[in-house]
């Protein structure tokens, strides 16, 4: 027992292997959403009537419009899309726009993203 003495001199106690000895509780730390660190929500309220107050604009939402891939030679047939963005195609020796799209090509279940020249995009149902 006296060994054990000396192995756990340096320990606190409840890992000294005392049943009774408690561990020492410790204060709660605040958490970002809490009131006790900047005011939770309140203080994001704030921020936006600042920002509103000094002329800041919302940052526009990109918007996704519909269009349809028909007979791209990678995906045959026609497939319904969403355009994300338009880009210059760099494989295009014309300098051409390719459109950004995701669709789902097929039963399979997988989303795919990828440059579509834009002859290949139409708006039409």
């Amino acid at each position: 027992m006296a060994e054990n003495r000396a192995i756990d001199a340096g320990r606190p106690a409840f890992l000294s292997g005392d049943p009774t000895a408690a561990p020492a509780r410790q204060a709660p730390v605040p958490t970002s959403g809490s009131r006790r660190d900047l005011g939770g929500s309140h203080f994001l309220e704030q921020q936006r009537r600042l920002r509103i107050a000094r002329g800041a604009k919302p940052a526009a939402k990109p918007v996704a419009k519909h269009c349809w891939i028909d007979e791209d030679p990678r995906w045959p047939g026609r497939w319904p899309a969403l355009l994300l963005a338009w880009v210059r195609d760099e494989n295009d020796a014309s300098g051409g726009w390719a459109g950004r799209v995701a669709f789902v090509p097929g039963p399979q279940v997988e989303l795919v993203v990828a440059l579509v020249p834009a002859t290949y995009l139409t708006a039409e149902a």
